[in-house]
């Protein structure tokens, strides 16, 4: 079970078990347990705060109710600083919800290696930006593209022949 606050200071709390995650698949029309795969969907997932939204929303419909909150109130209180929290903390619930100790371990490994692929990836991609590299890979490729095109496009009378 895990905790997250919302930008109000109110708690919620995310279980994932059969009836929640049932519930869940059946509102998002998709499995969250496949967040755990890594690949597209995650990426989506890490990068889509409406995604994450209506998975908090899913997991949290019970107390919403309770607390006579609807989806738009909820989501509106769910604000962007608190969605990484929230995003970390319900696949680590995801990790968890496995009924045997192996699958949860295998999980749990599987996800701590998409985040340090994922962390790599982040880290290369800044370093490729700070440094000017992609800049010039785009300067380069340009140059080359103005200077094939120049050549085979130019007509007669641009060149002063005709």
């Amino acid at each position: 079970m895990m905790i997250f606050k919302d930008s109000k200071g109110r708690e919620w709390t995310i279980e994932v078990n059969g009836w929640t995650l049932k519930r869940a698949r059946e509102y998002l029309k998709w499995d969250p347990l496949q967040l755990l795969e890594g690949g597209e969907l995650q990426d989506k997932f890490r990068s889509d705060p409406v995604m994450v939204g209506d998975l908090l929303w899913a997991f949290c419909l019970e107390q919403a109710t309770e607390r006579k909150l609807g989806e738009r109130e909820f989501a509106t209180s769910v604000g962007i600083d608190r969605l990484d929290e929230a995003i970390g903390k319900v696949l680590e619930e995801l990790v968890s919800f496995s009924p045997s100790p192996r699958g949860r371990e295998i999980r749990g490994r599987m996800l701590k290696a998409i985040e340090a692929a994922s962390e790599k990836v982040a880290a290369k991609a800044l370093e490729q930006i700070e440094s000017g590299a992609i800049e010039r890979a785009v300067d380069s490729a340009l140059a080359t593209l103005g200077a094939s095109s120049g050549s085979a496009s130019a007509s007669p009378a641009s060149t002063g022949g005709g």
